[in-house]
């Protein structure tokens, strides 16, 4: 009996042995997923953006080496990007315009025999899905299907064609002081928005701050996703003279990168190598605006005078109205004196204007000019306080460096004034017109106001009658000027 008993055992151990044993699935991760920036603005085209995924986990469980999923093309069939969470608990990977435009899904990968696709169920857990598919940017307003947070995390990346401007285009600074300079980077969309990107800059050779890092951007900043602006800023050194310093955008982000050479990682350069200051006159390769921008810094210890604007057209009778700004560095200079006097040539030759300037380093020079022409007027700080330029450049001309070293206390600027008044023949002929086309204009208005009382709209009258009125004294106002001319 021992014996049947024991037979029994060893095959039904035997049989048991033939069954194949199917492993449980392992279990879902569990934990939070969180991807940054959420939807930090919009990124200007071609540049490269980076997210970073950080995971948290509970003990004993740990985030280092799990792997994260990105779905880039919003298609939710394939993973195009994945990295693997680092001991400091996260990791990045970088999208560019061509890969994403849109919403980005990012979930952790479960540690399950197979991948799926977002979305879709695993065959061998069917309970469970690689991401919450049915999340969005917003997880608070879309939630899916499980808690917020989870496992899964969406964010937003758009991009859009955009320029650069660096400001101001031209600014004085002190010897050994600060150098303060904007970027602004907005897209030439209508109406224009704010752009995010990383600007570099470089003070070009010329300059006496010339390549302050070497093998290196001197200078950059990130921009505002809000403003589209960031600073730019450096220290000058001892030596005055005028820094030449040229932006330009980053595409990848590259600290490395220098305007005259070229960028050290093989892809080219990344700005307008030849763009000068003014691009109106010193076009670039690309048509501007573009992504660089070139300004200058003049860098002095000695004072400075700018008169402006260099060149203006003014009626006859009119002042000239020409504003005188003195600085020492970027300091304004208050209480000091200028004077200037037209030059031989001009219709107002000899005539002369004083200022002194106020808290802002500025005063205006005024004089009249009755005589059609164009004068040339030069102004120097009043240094013996005669009211005459005799401390000026004379060789300094309208926009043209004079005898001493730029910048320096004298300014030239130009003022055309207008051309004298048509022959009498030629105003009486205007004037005929003048009262010709409001007789039309009168007319019509009184039409408009007969139509709209047989109609009875009392609005309409009203509006009508005012027009009428208004007719009737510009058109007595014509037939003076008229009799006048063609008297």
């Amino acid at each position: 009996m021992k014996k049947v008993a024991r037979g029994l055992a060893l095959t039904v151990v035997a049989l048991f042995s033939l069954v194949p044993i199917q492993a449980a699935p392992a279990a879902a991760f569990v934990g939070t997923l969180d991807v940054e920036p959420e939807d930090g603005g919009v990124r200007i085209e071609g540049y490269d953006h980076r997210l970073t995924a950080t995971l948290t986990v509970e003990a004993p469980d740990t985030a280092e080496g799990k792997t994260i999923n990105f779905d880039t093309d919003g298609q939710g069939a394939t993973v195009e990007e994945t990295c693997d969470i680092l001991a400091t608990g996260s990791c990045s990977v970088t999208v560019s315009e061509s890969s994403a435009d849109g919403e980005v899904r990012a979930w952790v990968a479960d540690d399950l025999p197979a991948e799926t696709p977002c979305g879709v169920p695993n065959p061998l857990a069917p309970e469970t899905e690689d991401c919450d598919s049915t999340e969005g940017v917003d997880a608070a307003a879309e939630g899916g299907v499980k808690p917020e947070p989870d496992d899964t995390d969406v964010v937003g990346v758009e991009f859009a064609p955009g320029t650069l401007n660096v400001e101001p285009e031209e600014s004085g600074a002190s010897p050994g002081g600060p150098v303060e300079l904007i970027a602004t980077v907005m897209s030439t969309e209508t109406p224009a928005r704010p752009l995010v990107a990383n600007v570099d800059a470089e003070i070009l050779a010329d300059g006496p701050n010339a390549d302050q890092v070497p093998d290196a951007a001197d200078m950059e900043c990130d921009t505002d996703p809000a403003t589209g602006g960031c600073p730019l800023s450096y220290t000058a050194g001892a030596a005055s003279g005028v820094d030449e310093v040229q932006g330009w955008v980053d595409l990848n982000d590259d600290p490395g990168a220098d305007p005259p050479t070229g960028d050290e990682t093989g892809t080219g350069f990344e700005g307008d190598a030849s763009e000068g200051p003014d691009e109106g006159t010193e076009p670039g390769d690309d048509t501007e605006p573009d992504d660089t921008d070139v300004v200058l810094v003049n860098l002095s210890a000695s004072q400075q005078l700018i008169l402006s604007p260099a060149s203006a057209t003014k009626p006859l009778g009119a002042q000239s109205a020409l504003t005188a700004t003195v600085t020492t560095g970027a300091t304004p200079n208050s209480g000091v004196a200028v004077a200037g006097q037209v030059l031989p040539g001009g219709p107002h030759a000899g005539t002369t204007a004083t200022c002194s300037t106020g808290a802002n380093g500025q005063c205006t020079l005024n004089y009249t000019g009755p005589n059609p022409g164009t004068d040339k007027f030069r102004a120097t700080v009043d240094a013996d306080g005669n009211g005459l330029p005799n401390e000026a450049d004379s060789t300094e001309d309208v926009g043209v460096a004079g005898g001493t070293e730029e910048p320096d206390t004298t300014a030239v600027a130009q003022i055309t004034w207008g051309v004298p008044e048509p022959p009498d023949d030629d105003n009486c002929d205007a004037a005929k017109q003048r009262v010709k086309k409001l007789k039309k204009k009168l007319k019509k208005a009184k039409k408009a106001l007969k139509k709209a009382k047989a109609n009875g709209d009392e609005d309409r009258i009203a509006k009508k009658k005012k027009k009428v009125k208004k007719l009737k004294k510009k058109l007595k106002k014509a037939k003076q000027r008229k009799r006048t001319a063609c008297a």
